[in-house]
């Protein structure tokens, strides 16, 4: 596809190079040496012609006058000299280009011819476009930030598999900086900024067929194209990749904020509901939200029912999360007879058997109760669609043998196996030791494929909410609306 112009590139020149790391046109060729030319089959050019050095490599007047075969370009000059250096690329055979330079369509009428005449100029020579004014792309496997983005300064990012397409290139950064405060590791990031050429939707497209993505976050303003916007869901949702969509502009005056910053048309909001609907895309309305969910899908992929188990230390707090499942159309399934349920009630003899079960503070005292009960609830008949994990046995016993004291850090780890559970962390006794770890499985209102996080403080009934929305997006994700 087009984007692998972008990823695969191997030769880079940045038009409008300075040797000042701290300048927009300095920032990614410090970025790109510091990580992405570590490697041999690796070039990167400053092109500048005031210059015959930039930040320690040589500097050249022109793309073409590199003298050597260029992949992708990286433009940060005035919006006034874009075209030249897009004419300059096209005689070099240069195919792509990121062009961070702001002054285009977002300004008016003036500023979108000018962003037409770049295109077309483009176009001619057979390259194509990300931008203008975007914050342009981070590969995190590859260590490819090619981006002036300050959050590519410290580029010990966790590779990970939810990529981001963004039409604006703050949203990219604060998802990226958000996975890494929550230790979830990101893939590539995409900001499309004014979307002359490239836009959102060929990004998801691409993003769809990328072997290392699982999962997709989506940043929409507005489209243009909504036919493509089409065909990138369906080709997401063929490929079995949840889409998670933020996109803003529902009011009248957020529809102008958009216009203001991309120069993007909003559009009718219920028409973008209704395609995020039928082609499976789940709706964010935070970013809290999306990473949530993000992390959800990317755990343990799509539920397979509607159905929850809880499990509590705490049967109000279970109460409370019960009410809030059904609020979201979650299928609080009752405890029917079985084999099943006789052990529960051979474990939980001190308690009542229900869902949500709760084993008490006993668990405190005996943490074996949560890999049984654990264990017995996933098997159970009333939630007969849930995942099986194999092994899952020795894994639960392992962490939570290692959890101690630290039982959000033991909670983290058991998300990573477990579904169709929610589990309420207690957050008492050595509070702000219990507050790092839960820090730590924020994502998916909790960290993981079902596993919830509550802070018994003034954020307690906020968490409970995002856990159940989390596990209300993967299970309208993975059955359609059914059972």
């Amino acid at each position: 596809m087009s984007l692998n112009r972008l990823f695969d590139a191997r030769s880079i020149a940045i038009v409008g190079a300075s040797d000042d790391p701290e300048r927009i046109g300095g920032r990614p060729l410090a970025y790109l040496r510091n990580s992405w030319l570590t490697r041999d089959d690796r070039a990167v050019y400053p092109v500048n012609p005031t210059r015959p050095e930039v930040q320690g490599l040589r500097s050249h007047a022109s793309v073409s006058a590199i003298g050597a075969s260029i992949d992708l370009a990286i433009i940060a000059v005035p919006a006034a000299r874009i075209e030249d250096a897009i004419i300059d690329c096209g005689r070099s055979g240069c195919k792509a280009a990121i062009i961070f330079s702001s002054g285009f369509g977002e300004l008016g009428e003036a500023g979108r011819l000018r962003q037409q005449r770049m295109h077309k100029t483009a176009t001619q020579a057979g390259m194509r476009l990300l931008g203008p004014n975007c914050l342009g792309v981070i590969d995190v496997r590859q260590g490819m930030y090619a981006t002036f983005s300050e959050a590519a300064r410290d580029q010990n990012h966790a590779p990970g598999v939810i990529s981001v397409a963004s039409q604006s290139g703050a949203v990219a950064v604060q998802l990226l900086m958000l996975g890494r405060r929550l230790g979830i590791g990101m893939n590539k990031l995409i900001s499309t900024g004014n979307e002359e050429d490239i836009d959102v939707a060929e990004s998801v497209a691409y993003l769809a067929a990328d072997p290392t993505t699982r999962v997709i976050i989506a940043y929409l303003e507005g489209c243009r194209d909504g036919n493509r916007l089409v065909a990138a869901l369906q080709l997401a949702q063929a490929a079995g990749k949840p889409v998670i969509v933020v996109k803003v502009g529902r009011s009248a005056s957020g529809s102008q904020a958009t216009l203001s910053h991309t120069g993007s048309l909003a559009g009718e909001d219920r028409i973008y509901d209704a395609v995020f609907r039928q082609y499976g895309a789940y709706r964010a309305d935070s970013f809290d939200e999306a990473m949530d969910v993000a992390t959800m899908f990317a755990s343990a992929g799509p539920a397979q029912g509607k159905r929850i188990g809880l499990l509590s230390i705490s049967g109000g707090v279970g109460a409370m999360m019960a009410d809030t499942a059904e609020a979201c159309g979650l299928d609080v399934a009752p405890i029917r007879p079985s084999a099943a349920a006789d052990s529960l009630r051979e474990l939980a003899s001190f308690s009542t058997l229900q869902n949500p079960l709760d084993i008490t503070a006993q668990a405190i005292n005996d943490m074996s109760l949560w890999r049984k009960n654990l264990e017995v609830m996933l098997g159970g008949p009333w939630l007969r669609r849930a995942r099986r994990i194999p092994d899952l046995r020795r894994r639960v016993a392992e962490i939570v043998r290692s959890g101690g004291g630290e039982h959000g850090e033991g909670a983290r780890r058991l998300s990573r196996y477990t579904h169709h559970l929610l589990q309420p962390v207690h957050a008492g006794g050595a509070r702000q030791g219990y507050r790092d770890g839960l820090r730590r499985i924020r994502g998916c209102g909790s960290g993981g494929p079902g596993c919830c996080r509550l802070d018994q403080t003034r954020h307690g009934e906020e968490e409970r909410g995002r856990c159940v929305d989390s596990f209300r997006g993967a299970a309208d994700r993975g059955c359609g609306g059914g059972e």
